[in-house]
């Protein structure tokens, strides 16, 4: 008994789940999830971790084990010497081995530009990937909305269609009688036939959507699957666009290209190390004494290259025409979202204006078809009317369905224009 008992209390609590309906933003998080944007993120964060440490690491000193063994056929020779002396003679063979080791003192600021370059580089990429994340969350925006239009016209199309097909029985019962024409009752079936063709249409598409949304999700999602309308806030006086990823990965190239410049820069500063070097050799640092000798050096070292014929200057006004260029995409980009966004707030006026007359027009246009259907069965109106009048009902309540719907989804495509 209790696990009779406990099996229907799963089967009750599935069924509420599945009961609960399906929000716009449980789709994005999904599809995101699905499409792995949350794994490759933390990819891109492990690997900056990884090798801005590599980078910190130059200015760690630099251990070195040097060795070597040559073989000459030949060495230096005196050709005389006074009487009674002998020069000392070297040898032919010469091995050493030694532990070097180097350490930076002054390198131009090169590594701290070396890793800001990286850290920049990791915010490109991860700035890239919202830029991904952003056509993901617009085509799933487009999809969630689409099947939202082609729900609303099949319940509109199937309240119009039950209301006809009772009202081709009472023609039928009417014709029968002589009260009515049959070409009256053809004209009923075919707009009949009609609103069936547009109920296969709108199912058709239904099915699609359905099934693009959860492959882009991995949901398993069915016709019985209840999507909720959202309610979207949106601030229609704000058109920045500065928060778009791509408005941000211009700004960050035009910055690395700023650091380009500044390495460039300090290529021409001298770089200063120290060095060490500890060993033995046989000869050892006197060639003319044979035998194993331990071998030891400490220095400074400098590199300057003071002089290049001008190829850094040239090099860096290659980049500043090169930063110019990005100032360019990034105003175009700028000017393109601002349209976008001015165009989305027209609409949106303008559907929220038409949703207050929509509400009256429906009104109006159910009083007309009450009185249609009192008018055709009496024989009144011609059935030619009043299938005029259930369409012109049908095409306002269509119209306030779509009103309704465009609104969230113009407000909802005003926010990801604007990054948000």
């Amino acid at each position: 008994m209790n696990r009779i008992f406990l099996l229907a209390l799963l089967v009750i609590f599935s069924q509420r789940l599945m009961a609960q309906p399906v929000r716009l933003e449980d789709c994005i998080s999904k599809a995101i999830a699905h499409q792995q944007f949350l794994s490759q993120q933390e990819g891109i964060q492990q690997q900056g971790v990884l090798q801005e440490a590599i980078i910190k690491k130059e200015w760690l000193p630099q251990l070195a084990l040097q060795g070597s063994a040559a073989l000459q056929n030949e060495q230096i020779t005196f050709p005389s010497a006074p009487n009674g002396m002998a020069f000392p003679e070297v040898p032919l063979y010469n091995v050493r081995a030694l532990l070097s080791v180097s350490q930076p003192i002054y390198d131009a600021g090169m590594v701290a530009l070396k890793l800001k370059m990286k850290q920049q580089e990791h915010q490109q990429d991860s700035l890239s990937l919202s830029a991904k994340q952003l056509q993901v969350r617009q085509q799933v925006t487009a999809m969630y909305f689409g099947l939202l239009l082609n729900q609303q016209q099949q319940g509109i199309l199937e309240g119009h269609l039950k209301s006809l097909q009772a009202r081709v029985k009472q023609a039928k019962a009417a014709a029968e009688g002589g009260a009515m024409a049959n070409a009256a009752v053809m004209q009923l079936q075919a707009r009949v036939l009609e609103l069936q063709q547009q109920l296969l249409e709108a199912s058709s598409g239904i099915e699609a959507t359905i099934e693009q949304l959860s492959l882009s999700t991995g949901e398993a999602y069915t016709s019985a699957t209840v999507f909720e309308l959202p309610e979207v806030q949106a601030d229609l006086a704000d058109v920045s666009v500065l928060r778009r990823p791509e408005m941000q990965l211009l700004s960050g190239q035009k910055y690395a290209l700023g650091l380009k410049r500044n390495m460039e820069r300090n290529k021409l500063r001298p770089q200063i190390g120290a060095f060490a070097s500890a060993g033995v050799g046989n000869p050892g640092y006197n060639i003319i004494e044979a035998g194993w000798s331990p071998m030891a050096s400490i220095g400074l070292s400098v590199n300057w290259v003071f002089f290049d014929w001008g190829k850094s200057r040239k090099t860096r006004d290659v980049i500043q025409l090169q930063q110019a260029a990005v100032d360019y995409q990034q105003e175009r980009l700028k000017l393109n979202l601002q349209l976008q966004l001015t165009s989305l707030r027209n609409d949106i006026l303008k559907n929220v204006a038409m949703l207050e007359s929509d509400q009256q027009i429906v009104a109006l246009r159910r009083q007309v078809l009450s009185r249609a259907e009192v008018q055709v069965t009496e024989g009144v109106m011609t059935t030619a009317d009043y299938l005029r009048v259930v369409q012109e009902s049908q095409e306002a309540e269509f119209k306030m369905a779509i009103h309704q719907i465009q609104v969230q989804m113009q407000k909802l495509n005003f926010n990801l224009v604007k990054g948000l």
